[in-house]
Order: C-alpha cells, then structure tokens, then sequence
C-alpha cells in the first residue's frame, strides 16, 4: 500500500516562506511515489499550483505522517490519526509557535530551535530544501565568476561560502 501524507498549512493564498516549503515538500513527496494531501485554512494561489501534483482535502481522515506547518494546523488537527510533525518556521509569528499536539518539532534554524527549547520543546533541524529542477543556472557559469551573493540567515551557510570563495580566490 501507499504510504498516505498530509501536509497542513494555514494558509496557501499568497506565496511565503511556508507556502513555498509546502509546494516543494508535497512536489517532491510526491515525485517519490507518496499519496500526498494538502490541508489549508485558506486556499489560493499556492493551492492551485499544488493541486497539480497533490490532492486538496476539506477534512482530512488518518494518515501514516502529518507533516504540520503552523499551531492553528496542529490543533485544529489534533484528532486525525497519524504522527504528527510540527515544522516550525520562524520565532514570532504567533503561528509559527510549537504546539503541544504534535508528537515531534522540526526547527528551520539553530535560531529557531533555541527558541523552542526555551519555550520547552526539544527538535531537529532541518533546513529548508530546494526544488533543484527550478533553481538552476540557466547558462553556463563562466571560469572567472567575480561576485558571489548569497540570501541566507544562516550564519554558518554564510562562513562555508565565504570559505569557498576565498580557497578559489
């Protein structure tokens, strides 16, 4: 049988940071052969563009993992069956806070997880991914690339590339 996931986040109408983490999670979720659906609050823009490759649900039933982007999600779904994992993607967004009905948290950042810790709950990082079909170079870099710029609040992704410039001069 295929493994069943849903994916629920507060809101798809606009495109963000957690909206873009959802349409490249589910893409690639479903890629790998997974049964993936979508939970949202507030469908749009992003949801129409999931929908291509994921199924929107209304009111989800059990599933094998539920992956949760926000706490309105988290409680909200507390009494569907399934493991639930909390992705937390940010510190002050009062959506973004950990909730208590989740079985395990996923921190974005060292920032973010410090922050869970302090409000009392252990979690993993892992960093946002890339959808590597859309994010790649389009022509060929040439041998002498002179500026390098990086978007990043990671302060050691920032040091590796700072590093790797300077070993290539």
């Amino acid at each position: 049988t295929t493994v069943k996931i849903l994916i629920a986040t507060n809101h798809l109408w606009r495109l963000g940071g957690s909206e873009i983490w959802t349409y490249v999670v589910a893409k690639e979720l479903g890629r790998r052969g997974y049964d993936v659906d979508i939970f949202t609050f507030q469908p749009g823009i992003v949801s129409d563009k999931i929908s291509k490759f994921a199924n929107l649900v209304d009111m989800p039933s059990a599933y094998d993992l539920i992956l949760v982007n926000h706490m309105s999600c988290a409680n909200y779904l507390k009494d569907v069956n399934g493991i639930k994992i909390q992705t937390c993607h940010g510190v002050f967004p009062p959506l973004e806070q950990p909730s208590s009905m989740v079985d395990a948290h996923v921190a974005i950042s060292q920032e973010v997880q410090e922050h869970l810790k302090q409000v009392g709950f252990n979690s993993r990082i892992i960093i946002n991914g890339v959808d590597i079909e859309r994010f790649r170079p389009t022509n060929r870099i040439n041998n002498k690339l002179l500026n390098v710029f990086i978007l990043c609040q990671f302060d050691e992704a920032i040091q590796n590339v700072k590093s790797a410039c300077l070993r290539l001069n």
